[in-house]
């Protein structure tokens, strides 16, 4: 047992000293731990790589790819059988085992090279008498992080918390005013834009559910931030990803989510992919009466390919418009299309599915023309004001 264990140890050192370029240090961050069995949890902050048996390949080498530019390793605990305990009975090489495993995680991480400020653990599982026992438990490596944020980022998630929270008073909050215009509106599933631009506002929705949570009025939320760390030419259609959704009734996990979308999220082009984010609320819950996006007028709907796929009346709260400005042809086109709604901080439309060829009609000061399926502005001086 005690030659396993300074094997180990030894091929720990000298490996990690070979990479880092700093014995001493090393030697005093290594630590061993025996333990029966190695309990893996998933949990906050924490990466899970697994590996079999006897063997050095990850068999989920994406594991750590989520958020990664964000994450900053802290401590890796390497998990081991101690089986069998002899070296005359080792039927496999465990000094070259430990250098290969360590060699397969720098692969996934490769920011561990030059790291000395990560502690390692080498954790010895002794509740094993033969091979069966040791190819039941688990084998691999835990990598815990602290999460980097910019400055920009950690500003918006104390602002969301504020807001959340109701220590941040608005005005006129256009998420207040249509859910209280509309107070009909039962058992909804909220579909939110969570964007950079939208924070403000899906954050409000959440407040305002915490205001009226014996009500009950929502039963799901879904946030979608546009294909989390894809670039614009990596996002296919339908496809995208991005797209996360959370119980509404479990306020600690659903304020967890927001910030996981949020840190996930990297920007990216101007469009974004709502028909994507509303057909997976729509195909993964059934329990819902009204479906609420909740999304940027500014911002176009890349996937709108999609829409012949949404049957389900769609109720559009409409962020960032004011008297004079043109609604997005893609929101009309989704309401129409649907026989659903928009709404803005002052006015309702309900019945764009009903218009036929030639009617028209005005919001926002702004007149539209209903022609060839499409809604058309009919107000020349307001088109040449934002040309």
């Amino acid at each position: 047992m005690r030659y396993f264990l300074g094997a180990i140890l030894l091929v720990l050192c000298f490996f990690l000293s070979h990479l880092n370029g700093d014995a001493q240090s090393f030697t005093q961050q290594i630590s061993h731990i025996e333990i029966p069995e190695y309990s893996v949890e998933e949990k906050p902050y924490h990466v899970v790589f697994k590996m079999r048996y006897a063997q050095s390949e990850i068999t989920n080498t994406k594991a750590w790819e989520k958020d990664r530019r964000h994450k900053k390793v802290i401590e890796v605990d390497l998990v081991f059988t101690q089986y069998p305990k002899q070296k005359e009975d080792w039927r496999t090489n465990y000094d070259t085992l430990l250098t290969r495993r360590i060699r397969e995680l720098t692969k996934a991480i490769p920011e561990l090279e030059g790291d000395t400020s990560v502690t390692w653990n080498l954790i010895l599982q002794t509740n094993v008498n033969n091979e069966s026992d040791a190819q039941q438990m688990f084998h691999g490596a835990i990598v815990k992080y602290k999460l980097l944020l910019p400055k920009k980022l950690k500003k918006s998630l104390a602002t969301v918390r504020k807001i959340i929270t109701g220590k941040i008073d608005f005005e006129d909050s256009i998420v207040f005013n249509v859910f209280e215009r509309n107070a009909d509106w039962d058992k909804m599933l909220i579909v939110n834009d969570w964007t950079g631009s939208m924070y403000e506002y899906g954050a409000q929705s959440v407040l305002w559910y915490r205001l009226n949570m014996k009500k009950n009025p929502v039963k799901n939320m879904v946030f979608f931030n546009d294909g989390d760390m894809k670039k614009d030419e990596e996002k296919e259609l339908g496809n995208t990803g991005g797209i996360y959704d959370a119980n509404p009734e479990d306020l600690r996990n659903l304020i967890s989510v927001m910030r996981e979308v949020m840190v996930s999220g990297s920007g990216g082009d101007d469009e974004e992919n709502d028909l994507e984010a509303l057909l997976f609320g729509l195909n993964k819950f059934d329990d819902f009466k009204e479906v609420i996006l909740i999304s940027d007028n500014k911002n176009g709907i890349r996937d709108m390919v999609l829409l012949p796929k949404i049957t389900t009346p769609i109720r559009i709260i409409l962020c960032g418009t004011n008297d004079g400005k043109e609604i997005h042809k893609d929101y009309l086109q989704l309401a129409y299309h649907t026989k659903g709604s928009i709404h803005t901080l002052q006015e309702d439309i309900t019945n764009l599915g009903d218009f036929v060829e030639g009617e028209s009609f005005k919001i926002l000061g702004v007149e539209y023309n209903f022609k060839n399926g499409q809604f058309l502005v009919d107000n020349l001086e307001t088109t040449i004001e934002e040309n």
